[in-house]
């Protein structure tokens, strides 16, 4: 019961110490053994067999569900963002549905309700221009107050949904060792900020009628967007729903590395477009050249309509031989593009980046399983960790005794070194560890173990020249 091989040597098994105590602390995030094979980029162990079954354990018995709810409160707050957003005005849209009738004007008339209905119905002491600016502005208003209590439900619900993000943002603030420097982290920080500038109104009208400024109203549509992108990545992070692979600092450089090629490509075409086709309205101005020469790229090319024109527009360019050796050139040299891109990365190279996707994958698997349990201490779900009562019954025996094994063969590969500090649960608690220098314990291990291979390698090279000295 106590005693357990080792998976990687052929030591005598592990015996736990009778004296074992509770590990106090609950920083997972720095001091699982598990966190020493990520920082050194383990595949090996962060793939094993063990630590996927372990992994798989705590997420099938309450991760799942935590996860699940996370999933299910971001759809609720990307679908309640984008109602309330749809409910909002700015005074484009005043202007475009009520004939002039703008923000300022609405508020004005919130505000001196009473003396301004009186100056409507003293209609014969104004002209006409003016009786029909403020019956416009006045259906506008009878308009948007037939809203106020949806835009005012819709608007205080996301309140109550931002305040929850916040309190959620500030506890992992406080989760020690939390990255809050990644892509997705600054993400959800870039949503927050936006999600406060589209909610709080500058006057009473604002609030009652849906009302923001221009400016206001555009970052509304960052944070739209944004809930809806934090989303896919939430759900990226579901294991039964990983689909895209996990952006690292690297990944984004070499993609970085690319798109300077091409823009740099894209921008030379779109100036020469420009000089050349500027009687077109698609290249009349650079950045409208850059965005139809990606369009080009893309493969919409829509060639007559630029080079040759139709029935309505037969107008020609002005240089027809320039501009299609031009447009023929640029067709050229995207493709040799592409097909170079392609080209130039070997299949070892897919390998490798199909190897570091696996460990990221699974680092990020590691990650949200820990940080689970650190966030939430007080459910005591270390609990599930490795101790065999808490474990569901559907759980087969087989994988009984794997989860009851995997802590000690993790804390008998890892102290190979009388630096490790190994405190053990007892018998009715779960079997924890305090490590110091995981690092530098790994990256022993992972120095043993590539020797291993070096020899091995050495070895094969000196039977291959034994047997072709023989044949």
């Amino acid at each position: 019961e106590g005693s357990v091989k080792t998976l990687f040597s052929s030591e005598q098994p592990y015996q736990l110490s009778a004296t074992s105590q509770v590990f106090p602390d609950r920083s997972w995030l720095k001091d699982h053994p598990l966190r020493g094979a990520s920082e050194v980029g383990s595949i090996e162990v962060l793939t094993h067999a063990l630590t996927r079954s372990w992994l798989d354990h705590k997420y099938n018995s309450y991760t799942w569900y935590l996860l699940c709810f996370w999933v299910v409160f971001n759809i609720a707050t990307a679908i309640l963002v984008s109602i309330m957003f749809a409910h909002l005005s700015n005074t484009l849209h005043l202007n475009e549905t009520f004939n002039g009738t703008s923000r300022e004007e609405m508020t004005e008339i919130y505000n001196g309700m009473n003396s301004i209905m009186d100056d409507h119905l003293l209609a014969n002491k104004r002209n006409s221009s003016e009786q029909f600016g403020i019956s416009n502005t006045m259906m506008g208003m009878m308009k948007l107050k037939s809203n106020t209590t949806k835009v005012v439900a819709l608007q205080i619900t996301v309140w109550h949904l931002f305040v929850m993000h916040f309190f959620v943002e500030i506890r992992l603030l406080l989760t020690k060792h939390h990255n809050f420097l990644d892509a997705f982290t600054m993400m959800r920080y870039l949503r927050l900020l936006c999600l406060l500038t589209i909610l709080v109104p500058f006057s009473e009208a604002d609030f009652f009628f849906g009302l923001r400024h221009e400016y206001t109203w555009q970052i509304g549509i960052i944070a739209v967007l944004l809930s809806w992108l934090l989303l896919v990545c939430i759900v990226n992070q579901v294991p039964e729903f990983t689909v895209f692979m996990i952006v690292t600092y690297k990944f984004f450089f070499n993609y970085f590395k690319v798109v300077i090629h091409l823009v740099f490509t894209i921008l030379g075409f779109a100036l020469s477009f420009h000089f050349l086709l500027s009687h077109d309205r698609s290249f009349a101005y650079i950045p409208y050249a850059f965005v139809k020469s990606l369009v080009w790229m893309l493969g919409n090319l829509e060639y007559e309509d630029t080079f040759i024109g139709d029935d309505k527009n037969d107008k020609l360019p002005n240089y027809p031989v320039e501009s299609n050796i031009l447009f023929v050139l640029f067709v050229g040299i995207i493709g040799a593009f592409v097909f170079n891109f392609l080209v130039k990365v070997p299949s070892e190279a897919l390998a490798e980046m199909k190897q570091k996707a696996k460990f990221c994958q699974a680092n990020n698997y590691l990650n949200l399983i820990l940080l689970m349990d650190e966030y939430f201490p007080w459910l005591l779900m270390r609990k599930y960790a490795v101790g065999k009562k808490c474990i569901p019954k559907k759980v087969s025996s087989g994988c009984l005794k794997k989860f009851g094994s995997f802590s000690n063969d993790i804390n008998r590969l890892i102290a190979a070194s009388p630096d490790c500090k190994i405190i053990c649960l007892g018998t009715e608690a779960t079997n924890t560890i305090e490590l110091t220098s995981i690092k530098n314990q790994m990256a022993i291990i992972l120095k043993k173990i590539g020797d291993q291979n070096e020899s091995m390698s050495e070895l094969t090279r000196t039977l291959s020249s034994y047997a072709k000295k023989n044949t």
